[in-house]
């Protein structure tokens, strides 16, 4: 569960986040907003990428003031809404990382790093392809399995359909899916298609939460806070 109470954060001299406040133990969980209203922002300082005041609890567990390293150890991941591309990389070096602390051998590992790519919709030959020179829906996919990797409490979804294409998006949802069945899993968008596959949202305005709320509330709400 996450819990986040007067959360304000300001840059040079301007407030990005008003008192944003909200408790959700939900699996899947979208904050929702149009451009500029403060999702990235909040998903960062949830991160710890942007410091801000007010408090920030994981299962009941304070975090505001830890690192982002720390925020990592205790179960918090981000996926960005652009992957890195890490020139030279390969895909299997990329995701031998993410599962470096799991108490596995080699072959096991290799093995779930395997069926991992393979739930994502790419399959094995993926592995020894350089991460530069995937799509930008293929790169997307690789990230999602290696935030999966990583056994996560919490994930941090930044904006998961920009940039893809139809085929990359379908296999994103699916793995979404996925994920939520082992982990709380956050999604930052303005899509309402990505949206209307949570089960519960909050909307952002002007850096102010609006409501929180079932999503499919939420979502006809958000229609009128556009016009």
């Amino acid at each position: 569960m996450i819990e986040v109470q007067n959360l304000v954060l300001e840059k040079n001299g301007r407030r990005i986040l008003d008192n944003v406040s909200f408790k959700t133990n939900k699996n899947l969980f979208a904050i929702i907003g149009a451009n500029g209203a403060g999702k990235t922002s909040l998903a960062y300082c949830i991160m710890g990428i942007e410091k801000c005041s007010g408090s920030i609890k994981v299962d009941g567990e304070e975090i505001n003031n830890l690192k982002v390293y720390e925020r990592a150890k205790k179960g918090v991941t981000l996926a960005w809404q652009i992957p890195a591309e890490f020139e030279g990389m390969k895909v299997k070096d990329y995701l031998k990382a993410s599962c470096r602390c799991l108490n596995l051998n080699e072959n096991k590992k290799e093995e779930l790093i395997e069926r991992t790519i393979e739930k994502t919709g790419l399959n094995r030959e993926y592995l020894n392809r350089e991460i530069s020179k995937l799509s930008g829906g293929e790169r997307k996919r690789v990230e999602l399995a290696s935030v999966s990797l990583v056994k996560p409490r919490i994930i941090i979804l930044d904006e998961p359909d920009s940039g893809i294409d139809l085929i990359s998006f379908d296999k994103i949802i699916e793995f979404i899916m996925e994920l939520s069945k082992e982990s709380q899993v956050l999604i930052v968008t303005h899509s309402k298609k990505i949206s209307s596959m949570t089960e519960e949202a909050l909307l952002l305005k002007n850096g102010r939460a609006i409501k929180l709320g079932p999503t499919e509330e939420i979502l006809k709400l958000y229609d009128e806070v556009k016009k």
